[in-house]
């Protein structure tokens, strides 16, 4: 598979009035084309930060303290807000959590959905409304013919979000990520958007980028996940060798804590504390003060991500490699 996208060494902080918080720490991934990776994590692990970095959204107050986001061979941290602008929508397209905040609730939603093409593609106004009705009829949504001339207020959660996906999609981008974009809706319909998107993606043949605090909707959806911990990778692997062999003792607590048929009746296994400040992380690993494993090393010195098995890296000082850190 070709490489599409290979962040390096990716560093933010956050610039807050009580100091410097250390949202992500040198984050290390890659993406092929037409590879659907998912990136799973408790709220504030870092998962949106990465997001907003690719596409550089991140709000004034972050700074990129280091690392590289190539994509097609471009650092796409060294061009300016012109070329990004050519680049989001058309190449790298994002769907975030509340379609409401990300729609303008001033314009109807053709004038939204056919901007793309008339951006982009330099098309008509009548011919970029055409197209923006066929891509609404491609998400299901119902009367496309006549949505285009409604407002967002006046659509449900589920049809909103269907809207939203056909804009980022309407330009077929090479790159989509979508940011717990079901997190809001009822199981049914995030079921039955999930396998909408995953249908779209693979007729595109668009790679895609999916963020979710949810282990099971990673499962059914994408090939390989990677689980973040307070701004770092802790674990990296194909979704089967992660839910048959997982290795981070935070990776082996979330799906522990999984709710599943045989837990039926059962009480569910929970990681014991908190996830640390990020004002103020720990020394060495940053699980370490949750971790049952932990040992004295894990207290002072920080484990690197390597390569334990081909497809399959993790964090922690429980394993060891001869291979170098991986970058």
């Amino acid at each position: 598979m070709n490489e599409l996208l290979k962040v390096r060494n990716l560093s933010v902080n956050y610039i807050i009035d009580r100091g410097v918080i250390r949202a992500v720490e040198n984050v290390s991934f890659a993406i092929n084309k037409g590879e659907k990776i998912c990136l799973v994590g408790e709220s504030g692990s870092g998962k949106s930060t990465v997001a907003l970095a690719l596409m550089k959204l991140l709000p004034k107050n972050a700074i990129i303290k280091s690392g590289e986001i190539i994509f097609k061979g471009t650092d796409l941290l060294t061009l300016n807000e012109d070329k990004m602008r050519q680049i989001r929508g058309k190449e790298i397209a994002i769907v975030f959590q509340n379609p409401l905040t990300s729609l303008n609730p001033l314009l109807t939603i053709g004038v939204q959905n056919s901007e793309p093409f008339e951006e982009h593609l330099k098309m008509e106004k009548k011919d970029a409304i055409q197209k923006a009705i066929n891509m609404l009829k491609k998400v299901k949504l119902t009367d496309a013919d006549k949505a285009v001339y409604r407002y967002p207020h006046t659509f449900s959660g589920g049809m909103r979000q269907r809207i939203l996906i056909a804009m980022m999609l309407s330009l077929q981008p090479e790159l989509l990520i979508a940011d717990e974009p079901f997190s809001a809706l009822d199981v049914s319909l995030q079921v039955e958007l999930m396998h909408l998107l995953n249908e779209l993606v693979k007729d595109f043949n668009s790679s895609l980028l999916f963020i979710t605090h949810d282990l099971g909707v990673a499962a059914e959806l994408c090939d390989r996940i990677i689980v973040m911990y307070a701004g770092k990778i802790v674990e990296e692997a194909t979704v089967f060798d992660l839910f048959e062999k997982p290795k981070h003792p935070y990776a082996q607590g979330l799906l522990q804590s999984l709710p599943t048929i045989e837990k039926l009746n059962k009480r569910l296994v929970t990681l014991p504390g908190s996830p640390p400040s990020l004002l103020d992380p720990p020394k060495g690993c940053r699980f370490h003060p949750r971790c049952p494993y932990a040992m004295d090393i894990c207290k002072k010195e920080e484990p690197q991500l390597i390569e334990i098995e081909p497809t399959h890296k993790v964090a922690c000082w429980l394993y060891k490699s001869d291979t170098h850190e991986t970058n």
